[in-house]
């Protein structure tokens, strides 16, 4: 995926929503956020690919 450097990363699809240098106590809020209820948590986001404006 080429961003080693800037991990550990988290990816997730299929939105291809990606979470950069993500700690092992911020797992447990991306599972219960992300991929339980469908709400990217915008403060976690890998600003190289995701600006604060695109989500809202």
């Amino acid at each position: 995926m080429g961003q080693c450097g800037n991990g550990p990363m988290v990816r997730v699809l299929p939105d291809d929503i990606w979470y950069g240098q993500v700690r092992p106590d911020e797992v447990p809020a991306i599972v219960e956020h992300h991929l339980q209820n469908g709400q990217p948590i915008r403060a976690m986001l890998y600003a190289r690919f995701h600006s604060k404006r695109q989500h809202h």
